[in-house]
């Protein structure tokens, strides 16, 4: 309002200023003012902010009377001339003066007034208020003129929302002025709703008016199209039949508060239902206003849509931005210029051992061992606008310390202004190991005697350690940024090169043994692996060389092939005289069984199965691999065909079943089996069968405790005083010492001719002395 009281001062100024000298400018300048001073609604300051009124009323009379059409309605004749003599003395067209309200009415839409001057009582069945009733749409501004001053009377016409009310006898000046301001008040209503629905109609936002009960009295094309409904339909809904079901009882209590004068915010959002289902977010403005003398609620709504959907992106993208803060594994946290802390992650929560709420509003430089040296990292970021891998140690509530590298910036508003730091530390700990392994490594691959050389893939030597320094004679200086090749003599050189091209397919070369030329020209015997070295990326970049020198090596190794050459000779010789000795015995006791004594016969002949027994062994371990092992399954195989052979037993009378695992067992431990398979499978042949034929079954079964030698057959069985704790036989007395000597034990089941079970473990080799 004090806005507009400025304007209007200003503008009467102007005003007298013009009046002397262009009265169209004048008459121009006192509509505008009697505009502004309706427009507020403050009539009653006009006399005080004009200095000269009588000068300004009788300029706007001659503007506004001038083609002024007032329709006179009254029955009284004489009253009805006077009263037109008055008008036109005021300067008034009185085209017409009705005596009734059907004629009032038939004249007002004919002649179209610019003011209707009505008596309330006339000729007829209807009066003035019911004639007003049925031209109010015409928006002619009505006058009543009457004596009758009834409450009742007066608040029917309220209803046909009049201009004014004057009781006769009336005053002339009042009369006339009534006129006036009833024409200049409808002329101003008219350009205001021409240019409310100028600005309404093509306002890119919807407008819509509501009066009682949200009952919508205007909207504008936008709103059509914002809504999905017909204009029509729109003016015949109220606020509750578009909004969101949801937003139902919230609008409703806006609206009646707003219509009940409260303060309550002007703008907020909401949702509305189109016409289609389609829900719609919006913002409403909202005010309070005047329609038709009736109160109302103007709101101004916004489709916000795009808004939304660009919110949700935000939001989305603020979401995104925080979990890669969350996620990430560096501590990372903002710092306000006083120092304190205003945000971290997860991962700073981690490190420290503390909680975000107990960080956040703390000083920076509490959690490190050097609290000044952290001041000071973050005072220079805020002075030079970043730091890089400045070295801190952070200190966890338990003590447990981290080295970290701190990257900082500043960060900025919209305005450019600095508001504050923000930082992220990595985790060294690995990076500061690394570096030792590789001193470490470094120092191994410079200590070791093996020469560790890197080349390129074309064999450009990169990296020669002292170990190659050794080998090769050749100083790193010497070498470097030559080609391989000169460490290969000439027949070979051709072998470099076929190495590399193998590392480049893909194939491995650990311990090749070749030549190699030492800076002397003296030729030494190596072993070499080569490797591919690869870039982060895994791309093959340079081939590692490990290479050892093989020539004292290789020269032992020639001097123990011809000691055990001379060795093997010698083996040989004393087997070849062992079986020739055992031959010997042999030869004697058959020569002794010759003699007629058949009892030394029989006794001859098992001692000569018994030296047969260990001359098969020493033959078996003269054929095995090793000297102190033999294969117990071909073993037993060959003793049991000897055995058989020896009595001269046809081969389908007994039958044998060698269920015999195939293992290894030391001499220690076949030669007492042995000569317990020969005692067994010899007692077997000469008195299990009678003549008859028969089974011998021999099973050897490796166990995970201890193992198993099983020796039966299905012949006539023992005599039933036999008892192996007391046992008057050499051959079962030896089969039981041959046991103990295994530590073994031995079982005897008679049923079904004879089985002995027994059962050991291996025997360790025991050095002899």
């Amino acid at each position: 309002m004090v806005i507009f009281y400025f304007k209007i001062r200003n503008l009467t100024l102007k005003f007298l200023n013009d009046a002397k000298s262009n009265v169209h400018v004048c008459l121009k300048n006192t509509f505008q003012i009697q505009k502004l001073i309706y427009q507020l609604n403050i009539i009653f300051i006009f006399d005080s902010i004009i200095p000269n009124r009588s000068l300004c009323i009788n300029v706007f009379r001659l503007f506004i009377m001038a083609d002024v059409k007032i329709l006179l309605v009254e029955d009284e004749s004489l009253e009805a001339m006077e009263l037109k003599l008055t008008l036109e003395s005021f300067g008034y067209e009185v085209p017409y003066v009705a005596s009734c309200s059907e004629e009032a009415v038939e004249k007002a839409l004919g002649i179209m007034p610019d003011l209707i001057l009505m008596d309330i009582v006339l000729k007829g069945d209807t009066d003035g208020i019911e004639a007003v009733s049925k031209i109010k749409d015409l928006n002619i501004p009505v006058i009543y003129l009457t004596a009758h001053s009834e409450e009742s009377t007066i608040e029917r016409a309220k209803f046909t929302e009049p201009y004014g009310y004057i009781i006769k006898p009336y005053d002339r000046t009042e009369l006339k002025y009534a006129i006036e301001f009833a024409i200049y008040k409808n002329q101003m209503e008219k350009e205001l709703k021409e240019n409310f629905r100028a600005i309404a109609e093509n306002s890119i936002d919807s407008i819509l008016i509501a009066v009682e009960k949200g009952k919508h009295v205007y909207v504008n094309p936008q709103a059509v199209e914002l809504t999905g409904y017909t204009k029509e339909e729109l003016l015949n809904t109220q606020i509750e039949d578009i909004a969101h079901p949801d937003e139902i009882i919230n609008l409703k209590e806006r609206y009646d508060l707003r219509m009940a004068g409260k303060q309550i915010p002007s703008t907020y959002e909401t949702r509305i239902v189109r016409k289609d289902n389609k829900i719609v977010p919006i913002e409403i403005s909202a005010t309070k206003t005047i329609w038709r003398n009736q109160p109302a609620v103007m709101v101004q709504v916004s489709d916000i849509t795009s808004r939304k959907k660009i919110e949700e992106k935000l939001k989305l993208a603020s979401l995104y931005n925080r979990s890669l803060i969350e996620v990430s594994l560096d501590p990372l946290v903002t710092i306000g210029p006083d120092g304190k802390v205003t945000d971290v992650n997860n991962s700073t929560e981690t490190v420290t051992g503390y909680k975000r709420d107990e960080i956040i509003g703390s000083d920076f430089s509490n959690y490190f061992t050097e609290p000044e040296k952290a001041k000071k990292g973050y005072k220079k970021v805020f002075h030079k606008g970043f730091v890089k891998d400045y070295p801190l140690k952070i200190q966890h509530r338990n003590g447990h310390i981290t080295p970290v590298l701190y990257n900082a910036s500043v960060y900025k508003d919209d305005s450019g202004k600095v508001v504050g730091v923000f930082a992220a530390a990595r985790d060294i700990t690995q990076i500061i190991e690394a570096k030792k392994n590789i001193q470490m490594l470094a120092n191994v691959v410079e200590s070791t005697d093996d020469a560790i050389i890197t080349k390129s893939l074309d064999g450009i030597i990169l990296s020669w350690n002292k170990g190659a320094e050794q080998i090769y004679g050749y100083s790193s200086e010497e070498v470097l940024g030559r080609n391989i090749s000169i460490l290969a003599p000439n027949h070979l050189k051709q072998e470099i090169v076929n190495l590399i091209e193998n590392i480049k397919q893909g194939q491995k070369i650990i311990h090749y043994e070749t030549l190699r030329l030492k800076k002397s020209g003296q030729l030494i015997n190596v072993s070499i692996t080569l490797s591919p070295v690869y870039d982060t990326s895994g791309k093959m970049i340079a081939i590692s060389t490990i290479a050892r020198d093989m020539t004292e090596e290789k020269k032992s190794e020639e001097l123990l092939k011809k000691s055990l050459k001379d060795k093997e000779v010698l083996l040989r010789e004393i087997h070849h005289r062992v079986k020739n000795n055992l031959q010997i015995v042999a030869s004697l006791l058959n020569l002794q069984k010759c003699s007629d004594n058949q009892g030394v016969d029989e006794v001859l002949k098992e001692s000569m199965g018994r030296v047969k027994t260990m001359a098969t062994i020493h033959e078996k371990l003269y054929e095995s691999p090793s000297l102190n092992e033999i294969n117990f399954k071909k073993f037993a195989e060959k003793l049991v065909y000897d055995i058989l052979y020896s009595y001269g037993i046809p081969k389908n009378k007994i039958k044998t079943n060698l269920i015999i695992e195939d293992i290894n067992l030391n001499i220690d431990t076949a030669m007492p089996l042995g000569l317990i398979i020969n005692e067994l499978i010899t007692n077997s042949v000469k008195y299990a069968f009678h003549n008859s034929n028969g089974a011998i079954t021999i099973k050897l079964n490796s166990l995970p405790e201890h193992m198993e030698l099983t020796i039966a057959d299905d012949g006539i069985g023992l005599p039933n005083n036999l008892n192996l704790e007391n046992i008057d036989t050499l051959g079962l007395e030896l089969v039981k010492n041959l046991v103990n000597q295994i530590e073994g034990n031995l079982k005897l089941n008679r049923n079904d001719g004879a089985e002995f079970k027994i059962t050991f473990k291996e025997v360790k080799y025991k050095e002899r002395l």
